[in-house]
């Protein structure tokens, strides 16, 4: 598997996101995963902590709030050129 550094800003990272549950803070919140440098392979985890979710909810119960997304993190270089413009996107929810 190709985990890089989330902080490694030379390159495009493919970041994992986790919506669950806090203890701590009695709230839902989102927690860093792990951080990719292909994107195929991201799609590979992706896929299967979402079927893996999936499969966690139970029939006929409302939906849960925990939820995984992906972000995309461009190299510093390219962020400079739009600042303020995040390339977030929602990958879940099917």
């Amino acid at each position: 598997m190709a985990i890089v550094d989330v902080n490694n800003e030379s390159i495009t990272r493919y970041a994992l996101y986790h919506h669950r549950f806090d203890s701590d803070t009695n709230h839902f919140r989102w927690f860093f995963v792990e951080a990719y440098d292909d994107y195929e392979e991201f799609q590979e985890i992706m896929n299967s902590v979402c079927q893996d979710l999936e499969s966690r909810i139970q029939p006929n119960h409302s939906p849960s709030k925990e939820r995984f997304i992906g972000r995309t993190l461009e190299p510093e270089s390219k962020q400079k050129k739009f600042p303020g413009h995040s390339s977030y996107r929602k990958i879940i929810d099917k």
